[in-house]
């Protein structure tokens, strides 16, 4: 190999490495509902109103078929956790809960986000759903033997996987309560073994990415803000009453117009009684007398 193409061989090579850990942006912080449900390994129905954090980063070793989500929700005393695994390859070993298939949760109560776990209120737990020994559960960094009385947790093997719940009592934090508007920093992890050997396949995470690990390094941790809206079914949507437009009113027709009063009829000629007969025949008689007494003056008087 010339000299040249060793060169750009090396450069290639750095700009991999480089390039590998480089650090995935956190992911963005999620607000938790207040609710709570009861620890049992069954998923309780307030847990669907509760938004999914998937685990869909890898952390350490080989990314695997496995299809992982975490859920939280809080109340002035507690945090309650739901993790699910959908794993079809599942396996368990005699050797450390983190090399078969196991559930990790990272929790950072003051959000201090340091490079090594040397604060309080920074730990761990892992939950074994296939052997659980001593409540399932090792408690590693700043958290003491007696804390395991703090923290409730139940699991279930399902056919498709596995269920873990758990509820933390503020309790287990040094000087420490749960508010609103809280933001606490927080990982999940998924140990996946495969094969069936005494080495995992590969670690899923929600925030880690594997440039620095979680299990040692608190600030690969993500974050969580508490927030006072409450696990609920949404509201139905409202449904705009929709008026039906009246047809538009007829023109009434014109009034016809009004014919003439008719002509009242004449009167009919009242009939003849008999007073009035007597007295045309007196005037029949009278008449002619007098006519002739005109007559016989006018002659005298020539």
């Amino acid at each position: 190999m010339s000299k040249a193409a060793k060169i750009i061989s090396i450069i290639l090579v750095t700009m991999l490495v480089c390039a590998w850990n480089v650090a995935a942006e956190p992911k963005p912080t999620v607000d938790v509902k207040r609710g709570s449900a009861k620890i049992d390994g069954q998923i309780d129905d307030i847990w669907q109103y509760v938004d999914e954090m998937k685990l869909d980063r890898l952390n350490v070793g080989e990314k695997t078929d496995s299809i992982v989500y975490a859920k939280m929700m809080w109340d002035d005393e507690h945090l309650y956790i739901l993790m699910e695994a959908v794993d079809n390859t599942k396996h368990n070993t005699d050797g450390l809960f983190s090399q078969e298939d196991c559930f990790e949760v990272y929790i950072d109560l003051d959000n201090k986000k340091t490079d090594s776990y040397s604060e309080l209120n920074q730990f761990r737990f892992l939950y074994d759903i296939l052997t659980p020994f001593e409540n399932g559960m090792r408690f590693l960094d700043n958290i003491s033997d007696d804390a395991v009385q703090y923290i409730e947790i139940a699991g279930s093997d399902i056919p498709t996987g596995y269920i873990m719940e758990a509820k933390i009592s503020s309790k287990i934090g040094f000087d420490f309560a749960l508010k609103e508007n809280m933001e606490i920093g927080i990982d999940f992890g998924y140990d996946d073994n495969t094969e069936g050997d005494e080495v995992r396949t590969g670690q899923l995470t929600w925030n880690s990415d594997g440039s620095a690990d979680v299990a040692n390094v608190p600030a690969a941790m993500g974050t969580i803000r508490l927030v006072g809206e409450e696990a609920l079914p949404p509201p139905p949507p409202e449904v705009e009453e929709v008026v039906p437009e009246a047809p538009p009113a007829e023109e009434a027709p014109a009034p016809a117009p009004e014919a003439p009063a008719p002509a009242p009829a004449p009167a009919p000629a009242a009939p003849v009684t008999g007073d009035a007969f007597t007295a045309f025949l007196a005037m029949s008689l009278v008449l002619p007398a007098v006519f002739f007494a005109l007559s016989k003056k006018k002659k005298a008087a020539k």
